[in-house]
């Protein structure tokens, strides 16, 4: 049976999807509250940190996937976006008007 190592508190509403960096040093947290928290790993504490909020939707955010060079993301809201993302919060592409079934 598993344990808690840690509780990462930050969004305002409901966590849809998370995703863990290929170099395992970010995990990507995605909201209902419109964001996508970014963690980093505190080797000094040994514990997740926030390093930034990516605050580009309007809308619930459903999903996040880290790309495999670790600081870009890719995101997927309500708000029918699609967006590629880095870890600064720097948009690199905005795919509009996609629509999930």
């Amino acid at each position: 049976k598993g344990s808690v190592i840690q509780r990462i508190k930050k969004h305002s509403a409901f966590v849809n999807a998370i995703d863990i960096s290929p170099n395992n040093q970010f995990i990507a947290t995605a909201s209902c509250d419109k964001t996508v928290n970014i963690w980093y790993f505190n080797n000094v504490k040994k514990e997740y940190n926030l390093y930034n909020t990516l605050d580009q939707h309007k809308d619930t955010v459903w999903s996040v996937d880290f790309s495999r060079y670790n600081h870009q993301v890719l995101t997927c809201s309500a708000d029918t976006t699609v967006l590629i993302i880095n870890i600064n919060n720097e948009q690199i592409k905005e795919f509009k008007h996609v629509l999930m079934s």
